[in-house]
């Protein structure tokens, strides 16, 4: 993301440049216009002819739209190039979102999970994981259908990121009904928070589920796992940890929150 913004930074940048041309062109013709005028003026004085052809009209006019010319180059060139730099960045947006819900994927996740782990382990910092999934999701897309079930991953997608507290925070789909939301700067409270903001946002979208053993409505169940990191740990570890607080979320009736330590077994 960081590199993003550095390219968009750098576009303001050509304009200015392009525009200080501008008003360079446009001074050079108004101090040609001056200096022709006054050396009409000093001639006529001394009772000689006004005759300077550097300083002529049409030389002048020439200068102008040259330049003109050239800042106008200059400028769809910079538009150019701003249009190449919004592909490209829409190309890598693509290879790093999920298609479907718009979220992270599992690439992502696991690419920026190991750079988190490996900063905050030279600072001894806090992270949290969760592992979210939608219960008996399987019997929702068998009972209303795949597209149907497409709306359902996409509402959850969007319950994850309103429970965000932090701007650091971050949810990736990791497969199927199966999602991660990473927690920096977060500990085991700051985690529950988080769970529970979740919890309460799927509750209050009261999508019909017919099929469901726990409500009437779709539900997600939650486990979270939270250790100060050390460079020993990789994100496998975390996202291994979360699932298996899921695991007792599912065994304890889902829709809920269940944690576990990461150095409980």
């Amino acid at each position: 993301m960081s590199n993003q913004v550095s390219k968009r930074l750098k576009w303001p940048q050509g304009f200015l440049i392009a525009a200080f041309l501008f008003l360079l062109i446009i001074c050079t013709f108004l101090i040609n216009i001056a200096i022709k005028n006054r050396l009409k003026v000093e001639e006529l004085l001394n009772g000689q002819l006004a005759i300077d052809k550097w300083y002529s009209y049409s030389d002048n006019v020439t200068i102008l739209i040259a330049g003109l010319l050239i800042c106008a180059i200059y400028i769809l060139m910079i538009f150019e190039n701003l249009k190449l730099s919004r592909q490209r960045n829409n190309f890598e947006n693509m290879a790093l979102t999920d298609g479907l819900t718009g979220i992270f994927n599992r690439r992502y996740l696991e690419d920026t999970l190991n750079r988190v782990i490996k900063s905050f382990s030279r600072g001894n910092g806090q992270m949290s994981v969760l592992m979210v999934d939608v219960d008996f999701f399987k019997r929702y897309n068998d009972n209303y259908g795949h597209n149907m079930g497409d709306i359902c991953l996409k509402a959850v997608a969007e319950c994850l990121v309103e429970g965000f507290c932090r701007e650091d925070d971050f949810a990736a789909r990791y497969g199927g009904e199966e999602f991660v939301v990473v927690l920096p700067f977060t500990d085991e409270n700051g985690a529950e928070i988080v769970a529970n903001r979740i919890l309460e946002s799927m509750r209050r979208r009261v999508i019909p589920h017919e099929k469901s053993d726990v409500e009437k409505f779709v539900t997600v169940s939650i486990g979270g796992t939270t250790s100060f990191v050390k460079y020993t740990h990789t994100g496998t570890d975390y996202i291994k940890k979360a699932d298996q607080a899921l695991y007792m979320s599912k065994q304890n009736g889902r829709n809920m929150y269940s944690f576990l330590g990461f150095s409980q077994e």
